[in-house]
């Protein structure tokens, strides 16, 4: 791996997550990662050695199907308001021990996808016992139109029968899609199941008439969550 990107793109991880008192804003780091067991043990490293004092929520997810896209993991940072994401930053900056970690990451990962979302909407409550997702790159000419036809269709019938959790989430910078749906659910049967009962709906359908050529999807891709660390 080439060390000099790699660390700053894993330091970038670390330090560039906020979350706004208004909404939740999550900034995703997709990563390659040559060693899956060492690198979780980077990622809780960082976490215990930042133990005296605040640290943000992180979730790792293991990538399964994803395409085209050597991306094999996903970092999630999220911070309860501004200032404590810049006093993260600060703190892991000025950490020797920390950058020590990250020396060290850059030798197995390279995760330079980057990406900051908005939360605008969600709909059922898996909370932490999520096992499986499944995403939905969505590129939109008009967001408040998809927002809300969307919204239509997850308060339809049939988005209430779905047994995980559904996001709809605004991007805010990072790639050229509009928004991101994250389906969570607590296996992949199940998620399967869901997709299954929403893509052959009559709401559905309406859905796709609603949205017209508003909506243009991007690629796909089904994960598992590996592990979160909650402060």
């Amino acid at each position: 791996m080439r060390r000099s990107s790699v660390k700053l793109a894993v330091a970038s991880l670390l330090l560039c997550v906020a979350q706004a008192s208004s909404a939740q804003v999550l900034q995703i780091i997709g990563c390659t990662v040559e060693k899956p067991g060492p690198f979780a043990g980077i990622v809780n490293q960082i976490w215990e050695t930042m133990s005296d004092g605040y640290r943000p929520t992180v979730t790792l997810i293991a990538t399964a199907v994803n395409g085209p896209n050597p991306q094999t993991h996903t970092v999630v940072l999220n911070h309860p308001d501004y200032e404590r994401y810049e006093a993260w930053g600060a703190r892991v900056a000025e950490s020797p021990a920390a950058q020590l970690i990250l020396e060290r990451g850059s030798d197995i990962s390279e995760c330079n996808n980057q990406a900051l979302l908005i939360e605008r909407a969600s709909w059922g409550n898996v909370g932490e016992e999520w096992a499986w997702n499944a995403v939905f790159p969505v590129t939109a000419s008009d967001s408040a139109t998809y927002a809300e036809a969307f919204g239509d269709l997850m308060t339809s019938d049939t988005g209430e029968s779905v047994t995980g959790s559904t996001v709809l989430y605004e991007a805010r910078a990072g790639g050229t899609n509009t928004h991101l749906i994250a389906v969570l659910s607590p296996s992949f049967a199940a998620l399967n199941r869901d997709l299954d009962t929403l893509f052959s709906s009559d709401d559905y359908d309406d859905f796709i008439d609603a949205v017209g050529e508003n909506r243009v999807l991007g690629v796909r891709s089904q994960s598992r969550h590996v592990r979160t660390w909650t402060p």
